[in-house]
């Protein structure tokens, strides 16, 4: 028996006048509960990689109400100047256990700070841009040896996590 290939499965389906519709989720969300991952280290120091795997296990994620929170303790006095805490990240992939890449950004810290100020409106700058560190660079600066607590919704991190439903199981197992 010859082995179907997608061309030909996808010229049977036109000649057949054939279309597939996905079945309907049969599982419904009877309630949500709020799940802590952790990295894989306590700390991290400047120009280190940070890990994060997620153990959802069978629960989907809604990822426009999944965040990050951690504490940052500047090893130098100084500010974020024009952007936030997201100057931290240079790169952010999202991989699955598999090791496939979901979602990658290079110069993620540059193009965080012009994205803000591109899309947001001003009452974003005044309300949810404090706890990602918007704040006037004049005003406030990072004092050494003080940690500070961020709050990172990953619809900022990821686009993956911007989606307005709820994210299956299988994609999110291991990110």
């Amino acid at each position: 028996m010859a082995e179907v290939n997608q061309d030909m499965q996808e010229g049977l389906m036109r000649v057949n006048q054939l279309s597939y519709e996905f079945p309907a989720q049969l599982s419904v969300s009877t309630r949500r509960h709020r799940v802590t991952n952790y990295f894989q280290r306590n700390t991290y120091n400047p120009n280190e990689t940070m890990v994060l795997d997620s153990q959802t296990g069978s629960a989907f994620v809604c990822g426009p109400d999944s965040y990050l929170s951690f504490l940052f303790t500047p090893t130098a006095a100084g500010t974020f100047g024009s952007g936030s805490v997201l100057n931290l990240f240079e790169t952010v992939r999202v991989k699955t256990r598999g090791g496939q890449e979901l979602n990658r950004i290079e110069n993620f810290n540059v193009l965080a700070a012009k994205h803000a100020k591109w899309t947001k409106s001003s009452d974003w700058a005044a309300s949810e841009a404090q706890a990602l560190g918007f704040v006037d660079s004049d005003t406030h600066s990072l004092v050494l040896g003080v940690s500070y607590r961020y709050t990172i919704p990953l619809k900022y991190l990821a686009p993956i996590f911007a989606q307005s439903k709820l994210l299956p199981p299988q994609l999110c197992e291991g990110l």
